[in-house]
């Protein structure tokens, strides 16, 4: 009986790789040898299966498969080879199991469990293997086939086919009814050890028998936590579903075994927990058909079935009830293995007296996982209009997969605690029970010589054993001395041994725990099979990802399980090893695109929800009709809030998966999450700035953007705060590729040309980063055309660019210039797009300032001889009007000095709003370059020492004044000699008469803004840099020194006489300059004057008396409250009505007027009326009529 018992293991690890071959088979495809060419030979051998008939030959095609014998041969050889073992193996295991069932005493669960095992494994391995035999449908024309070209490549039959003819045949009319004949002859041995399971089954069978043990309560007893305890009980949990299977399998094949009392109720309890049965991977048997089938048919002797039938029926209607009791089974596992993950994490030397518990709960999670899959898609058996409870579809299996996945790992890591705790407690507690015991048998029992040496090998080996000793040997000794003692012929009772084989079990399940845990970790953990259940898996996978209670925490479980899905290879099959090991990669790869996907897209909503609830208080919602800012924390409104917390929270949890799991291998290949998220919201981030930062339309507002901007670092900080995704350094290198344009240079260094780059055509192919689309953008907006047009105005007052509103705002289109160009706007651009982002800037308004100068040098060489003439003579009335009437497009000049003005106010916003942005960032650092620029005067005149700290100190958005070498640089290629100098000498005259031309006539200045409003303000600072720029640049490359401050002086003075002069000379020639608007003139001259620190007011006194340009600003001031408006805004040939003002009494004058009033005296009325009386005499005009 001992070499039957190792025989029974051999046959079944025999049986179970040939099962691996054959189901290969159930998938076969036809190879190309056997294609429409040889349609007919292959219906002809189908159909004469097996003979092969004399009218073969004569068949259509036959010479071609003739022809193709010899491929023929090759290509099916081995799957032909494989019935022949399949064949073999039937035959040699039906012999075994044949005289086992004659030989053993009895199979009992608490006399020989390992002994019965092995047989009913190889009982049920052999009714899978025909059944699988019977499921392979070309299984004919492969055997034929091959065959006949057999016949054809050696010149005879092959020996083995009519065998295996009979042996298919049998297995594919009615593969049931013939392995229940065959079965016959070993029923009674089935019957017997089947019905001895009913005391197991139904004390288990019930659910609420399992919640009311509290078997996996380890802290229900505090005198029983640190021992081994209801050992028995967790055996029998680990059998349990082996129970369900053979008894389902041995009835079905052994139905007269019905018969004794408690056969049928056994067969109820089982049918109950199940709708189909596993044959082999994803091959499943309907076996609520077989057995109703079996029910209507069978007779044995008196004995029906279909007496009983309404055990069936009463199986069909509790379908639902079947359903409902594995989910609160399910439910009941997902608390207690949530409890023992937490309690064993804490206390990890628990493990090893409560090995045994982990075992079975694993066991009993992983079948229910197991249960669930399989049951997934199958409808029960004369279920009629029958719908999926709402408990079928479970949304927590995926909690079940990573907890069982969870406490595998922490077993892996404590192994050693384990096995330190099992081989002292085999050492001292078993074998000190084990050899009394074992004494007494050997002494009371007539032994063989060799049975008698085992045992004592047994004992004396426990005594000495250590940790790294393979107990292997003790469990086969044993294995052999069961299956001796329970032979027929060795005329000892089971009752005699039972004693010594209750110990010896404790012995050998407790030996398995020192030298086999990963092997039972393999036997009781194990997901291989969801392998072939890849699609059912990628579901949960996608409901795991979408949970709410928790599931996310256990997504990247799911693709560390899938390496699992080696166990499924087999020795006998190695061929899979690569199938099985590459689809689980693939699979893997999707499982964590999957994941870091939902991960993106968790931060997408996030950002959404963030957004949403911050928009009641952005600027351009204040009015709007809408909820209040805050009401989102009221009772009724508070969804918003929830939904943002349940996202942040199912964000978290997968974050958290993912930090626990940090390689994962699968198959040949190691996947680092971590990694893959990296590189996505890497990737992400980029994307979502450049999204947030260039829409498709108008772009976003500096404000708007820098907090959208910071509320995604925020929801990037909840997956960086569980993962180490470097969030600074995407963060950094996201902002430096679309921030930074390093073909500007380095802060400090002078401002390159982009010329060369855009000739480069590799860098004409480049996506522009997001700082050049803004710096573009903004030139686009602000000084592509004619700012008048747009209604855009710049105002020093209000520190920034505004939009005038026009009588017909509701049809205006556009976002107002405020929103993007004033200082605090400005500031937040600054923030993000730092010193270098500036430079960007920088370098294209230069690039269009260039440009403009260009033409206004245009413009004075055309007009060179005439100012010439006009040199120092601009006095002299008559000589003045008969010469400026020659000087030509003095239209264009103030359009071009306009826009360059507004260019250059706009550069001092920007740095203006740097200094500020460096100065609370980094104020080390700003204090630090302010000292240093404040220890030499201005270098106007470009001394090349000091040139570097004067870059240095204007990137950090230091005031330069004189000292702004880039714009001395970007404009030096227009005065590169002595002519270009003396041409650029006559600026003051120049810009000094552009008062003469038409658009002079219509300006307009704004009391309230402290801006024209077309800009023509904007010419002062036009104007002094020019004469600041051209009088510093050396043309000869020789050292200017300081006198260059006086030149620049004297220049300034010179246009400040020549406009006063021209205004002068216009007041007087009222033909000629009738609608002059005098009093706008003189406000900008007056604002040249202030512009500038080097000049002084007691020069324009000369011309205009402080008490007539006081007197100006309040009469400009009642004039436009008069109009009934706060602008005074009109269009070039319309006139404006006063409808829209609502504060009419209150007359309001400049903050500059009030500026001037604190700290000029007042002047005394005799004199105020004696200046009036000399203008009027010298102009015949006075402001004041």
């Amino acid at each position: 009986m001992a070499k039957r018992a190792d025989q029974m293991v051999i046959l079944g690890d025999v049986c179970n790789g040939l099962l691996a071959r054959m189901y290969n088979l159930t998938h076969f495809k036809k190879p190309s040898t056997l294609n429409q060419d040889v349609e007919k030979v292959c219906k002809l051998l189908v159909k004469r299966f097996p003979d092969h008939p004399a009218e073969l030959e004569r068949a259509a095609g036959y010479e071609v498969f003739a022809k193709r014998a010899a491929n023929i041969c090759s290509e099916l050889q081995d799957y032909y080879l494989t019935f022949i073992d399949a064949m073999q193996c039937h035959d040699a295991t039906w012999k075994l199991l044949l005289d086992v069932s004659k030989s053993i005493v009895e199979f009992k669960f608490n006399l020989n469990p390992d002994l019965m095992t092995s047989f009913l494994n190889l009982f049920v391995a052999y009714l899978r293997l025909h059944m699988l035999v019977s499921r392979v449908e070309d299984a004919k024309l492969l055997l034929s086939a091959y065959a006949r070209a057999y016949h054809h490549t050696h010149g005879n039959t092959e020996p083995n086919f009519l065998r295996i003819a009979s042996y298919v045949g049998d297995a594919g009319d009615d593969v049931i009814l013939s392995l229940r004949d065959r079965c016959s002859d070993i029923t009674l041995c089935i019957g017997e050890t089947l019905r001895s399971f009913l005391p197991v089954v139904g004390k288990w069978n019930d659910i609420q028998m399992l919640l009311g043990q509290r078997l996996f309560n380890v802290l229900d007893k505090e005198k029983e936590m640190a021992k081994p305890h209801k050992e028995s009980e967790f055996r029998e949990l680990l059998y349990l579903d082996k129970f369900h299977e053979w008894v389902l399998w041995g009835f079905l094949m052994c139905p007269a075994e019905l018969q004794p009392d408690g056969a049928l109720e056994l067969l109820q309890m089982c049918l109950k927990n199940t709708f189909v049965l596993p044959v082999y991977r994803n091959e499943l048997l309907d076996i609520d058909q077989e057995y109703d089938k079996l029910f209507d048919s069978y007779r044995h002797n008196k004995f029906r079935l279909s007496k009983h039938k309404k055990i069936l029926k009463e199986t069909y209607k509790g379908t639902s009830t079947i359903v409902a009791n594995h989910f609160k089974l399910r439910a009941y596992l997902r608390i207690e293995m949530t409890s023992l993950l937490q309690l064993f994490t804490e206390f990890p030397g628990l493990l090893g007296p409560k090995i045994q518990m982990v075992w079975t709960i694993l066991r009993l999670a992983r079948n229910e996982v197991d249960w669930y899959i399989r049951h997934l898609h199958v409808k029960p058996h004369k279920a009629k209009d029958w719908v999926k409870p709402d408990q079928y579809e479970d949304t927590r299996v995926s909690e079940l997969i990573g907890l069982v996945y969870e406490i595998s790992e922490l077993v892996r890591k404590h192994q050693g605690i384990i096995q330190r705790y099992s081989i002292k407690y085999l050492r001292v507690h078993d074998s000190q029970k084990l050899l009394p015991v074992a004494n007494r048998f050997t002494k009371t029992s007539q032994l063989s010589t060799a049975i008698a040496s085992l045992i004592n090998e047994i004992t004396s080996g426990l005594s000495s054993a250590s940790v790294n000793d393979d107990f292997e040997a003790i469990r086969l000794n044993w294995y052999r001395v069961s299956a001796a003692l329970n032979d027929q012929q060795s005329g000892i009772l089971g009752k005699t041994s039972g004693e010594l084989t209750s110990v010896m079990s404790n012995v050998i399940i407790h030996s398995r725990n020192i030298d086999k845990i990963e092997s039972q970790l393999r036997q009781h953990a194990s997901f291989h099979n969801l392998f072939w259940y890849r699609n059912e898996l990628g579901d949960i996978m996608n409901k795991c990802l979408n949970g709410a209670l928790g599931q996310p925490r256990h997504c990247v479980s799911l693709v560390a399980i899938l390496n699992q899905a080696m166990a499924c290879v087999h020795r006998y099959c190695p061929e899979e090893q690569k199938l099985i090991g590459e689809h689980s990669v693939s699979t893997a790869e999707k499982f964590i695109s999957a994941i870091v996907g939902v991960v993106r897209h968790g931060v997408q909503q996030v950002l959404d929800r963030t957004f949403k609830l911050q928009l009641p208080v952005l600027p351009s919602h204040a009015l709007a009709d809408g909820p209040m800012p805050g009401a989102e924390s009221l009772y009724e409104r508070r969804r918003g809030v929830r939904d943002l917390r349940l996202v942040k929270k199912r964000l978290s949890e997968i974050c958290e998966s993912i930090r626990t799991n940090e390689t994962i291998i699968v198959y040949d290949t190691e996947f680092a999450p971590r990694e893959f998220l990296y590189e996505m919201m890497a990737k992400q981030f980029q994307f979502m700035v450049r999204h947030l930062a260039v829409p498709k339309q108008a772009a976003q507002r500096p404000s708007v953007l820098l907090n959208q901007i910071k509320s995604l670092i925020s929801a990037y900080s909840i997956v960086d705060n569980h993962v180490n995704i470097n969030l600074h350094d995407i963060v950094r290198d996201t902002f430096f590729n679309e921030f930074v344009d390093v073909t500007t240079g380095g802060v400090g260094q002078p401002l390159m040309d982009d010329s060369n780059e855009r000739k480069d055509s590799s860098s004409a192919s480049k996506k522009a980063n997001i700082v050049t689309v803004l710096a573009q953008w903004y030139n686009r907006k602000f000084f592509s055309q004619d700012m008048s047009k747009l209604r855009i105005n710049y105002s020093a007052l209000r520190r920034g660019f505004v939009t005038i509103p026009s009588r017909n705002d509701s049809n205006s289109s556009g976002a107002a210039a405020e929103y993007y160009a004033d200082m605090s706007e400005l500031k937040a651009l600054c923030t993000l797009i730092g010193p270098y982002g500036v430079r960007v800037f920088d370098r294209l308004l230069l690039s269009s300032i260039r440009r403009r100068f260009g033409t206004i040098k245009g413009i004075l060489e055309n007009n060179s001889k005439t100012l010439g003439i006009m040199h120092n003579r601009f006095t002299e009335q008559q000589f003045w009007a008969s010469h400026v009437r020659n000087l030509k497009d003095l239209g264009p000049l103030t359009s071009a000095a306009i826009l360059v003005g507004c260019q250059l106010n706009f550069r001092k916003l920007l740095r203006q709003a740097l200094r500020e942005v460096i100065a609370d960032g980094v104020p080390f650092v700003y204090q630090t370059v302010q000292n240093m620029y404040d220890q030499y005067p201005h270098n106007t005149h470009m001394d090349k020492k000091l040139v570097e700290l004067d870059l240095l100190a204007h990137d950090c958005g230091v005031d330069v004044a004189g000292a702004d070498h880039s714009l001395k640089l970007a404009l030096s290629d227009l005065k590169k000699s002595q002519q270009d100098q003396q041409l650029w000498n006559l600026l003051p005259e120049l810009f000094g008469s552009m008062f003469t031309c038409d658009q002079w006539q219509h300006s307009q200045y704004i009391i309230e803004t402290e801006s024209f409003i077309r800009n023509e303000h904007c010419i002062a600072v036009t104007v002094s840099s020019l004469i600041t720029i051209f009088r510093s640049l050396s043309v000869d490359a020789q050292q200017l020194d300081s006198r260059v401050e006086l030149a620049i002086q004297a220049d300034m003075e010179r246009f400040l006489r020549c406009a006063s002069s021209t205004m002068l000379h216009m007041m007087n020639d009222r033909g000629t300059y009738g609608s002059l608007n005098r009093s706008s003139v003189i406000v900008f001259i007056e604002q040249f004057m202030l512009s500038t620190d080097r000049l002084q007011a007691s020069i324009l006194e000369d011309f205009f008396p402080f008490s007539l340009i006081r007197t100006n600003y309040i009469q400009l001031s009642e004039r436009q409250t008069a109009k009934g408006r706060m602008y005074a805004v009109q269009g070039d040939d319309e006139e404006e009505s006063g409808n829209n003002n609502n504060n009419n009494n209150n007359s309001k004058c400049s903050r500059r007027s009030l500026r001037l009033w604190r700290h000029q005296p007042m002047p005394r009325p005799a004199l105020a009326l004696t200046t009036m009386t000399v203008l009027r005499s010298r102009c015949n005009w006075c402001p004041i009529n």
